[in-house]
C-alpha cells in the first residue's frame, strides 16, 4: 500500500517554520491528552482513501500510558470510472469503509529516555468491521454483477509520533500494521431478468504503513 501524507497540505506554513526538532520535556501521552490525526493515500494503487483517527490518554501504568480511541477508513475507486472511457457500455464502481476501536500503550519510559528527539512511541491493537462493494454493469442489456463483503479486521501495530518542536502540539506519525481480515462475501449476478447469488467465506492478511500528521490537545 502506497501511503501519502496528503493532510500535510492543509497545515499552516507557520507550523513548518518551527519544524526543527528541539530538546525539551518528553512529549509522552498523559491522562486527558487528546490526539487527532489524519492519513491519506492510495490503497492497492487504485483506491484514494482518508483515515482520520483519535486517541484519548486514559491510564498511567508506570512505564506506559494507555489510550483508547477510534480509526475510520474510507476508500473509493476513482480509476474505475476510466472503464467508460474505453467502452461506454460498461460501468464499474467500487468502494470500502470501516470503523475500528483502538487501544495503544504509549511507552513513557522511551519518551523520557530520548526526550531531545520529541518522540512518543507506542504499540497497540485495532479491531472493527469493514465493508466492501464492487459493481459491474453492462448497460445495453442491464446485466450486472455485484460483490459485497463484510469483514472484521484485527490489526496489531507499532508506531511513533514525532513533535515538530518543543513549543508545538503538531506532530507527524508513522505506523506499521499487520492486518488480519476474516468475514464473508456475497456475489449476485443478474442476466435477462434472472438473479443468481453465491456466498462464501473471505479472509486476507498483510501489512501496511500509515504516515500522517496530527495535533495533541
Amino acid at each position: 500500500m502506497l501511503v501519502l501524507a496528503v493532510a500535510a497540505l492543509t497545515l499552516p506554513a507557520a507550523v513548518f517554520a518551527q519544524s526543527d526538532v528541539a530538546a525539551g520535556s518528553a512529549p509522552s501521552m498523559r491522562p486527558g491528552n487528546i490526539d487527532i490525526g489524519l492519513t491519506g493515500g492510495i490503497a492497492s494503487l487504485i483506491y484514494p482513501y482518508l483515515e482520520p483517527q483519535i486517541a484519548v490518554g486514559l491510564v498511567p501504568l508506570g512505564a506506559v500510558t494507555l489510550s483508547a480511541g477510534a480509526v475510520a477508513d474510507v476508500g473509493y475507486c476513482l480509476l474505475c470510472g476510466l472503464l467508460r472511457l474505453v467502452d461506454n457500455d460498461w460501468r464499474l464502481r467500487s468502494y470500502y469503509f470501516g470503523a475500528y476501536g483502538r487501544v495503544l500503550a504509549h511507552m513513557t519510559f522511551l519518551s523520557d529516555s530520548v526526550s531531545a528527539l520529541r518522540l512518543d512511541p507506542y504499540a497497540g491493537l485495532a479491531v472493527g468491521p469493514r465493508f466492501y462493494f464492487i459493481g459491474l454493469e453492462y448497460l445495453p442489456s442491464n446485466a450486472s454483477t455485484t460483490v459485497t463483503a463484510s469483514t472484521v479486521i484485527i490489526a496489531p501495530q507499532i508506531g511513533t509520533r514525532i513533535f515538530f518542536s518543543a513549543d508545538s502540539n503538531f506532530f507527524a506519525f508513522a505506523e506499521l500494521r499487520y492486518l488480519f481480515e476474516v468475514g464473508f462475501q456475497t456475489q449476485t449476478v443478474e442476466v435477462a431478468g434472472q438473479s443468481f447469488t453465491i456466498t462464501g467465506d473471505y479472509s486476507s492478511a498483510g501489512s501496511n504503513v500509515g504516515i500522517g500528521i496530527g495535533l495533541r490537545l
